[in-house]
C-alpha cells in the first residue's frame, strides 16, 4: 500500500468515525435487536475504525521516516 493510499484510507475511516459519532449520539440506547443495543453494536464499529485508523497512522508515520 503506498503511503498516499494510506492516507486515504485514514480520511475515509476518520470520515466514518464522525459518522458513526452522529449516529450514536441520535439514536435511542433503549433500541435493541436479537437482545443487542443498536448503540453498542454501532459503538464497537467506531471502536474497531478508530484502531484501523490508528495502525494506518503509524503506519504512515514509519514510511515517512517518524518513528514512534
Amino acid at each position: 500500500m503506498t503511503n498516499n493510499r494510506i492516507l486515504v484510507e485514514i480520511n475515509q475511516l476518520r470520515s466514518e468515525i464522525v459518522q458513526l459519532d452522529a449516529l450514536i449520539g441520535s439514536t435511542d440506547p433503549s433500541i435493541a435487536v436479537n437482545g443487542c443495543s443498536i448503540v453498542d453494536k454501532l459503538n464497537e464499529m467506531r471502536l474497531r475504525r478508530y484502531e484501523e485508523c490508528e495502525a494506518l497512522e503509524i503506519v504512515h508515520d514509519k514510511l515517512e521516516g517518524r518513528h514512534w
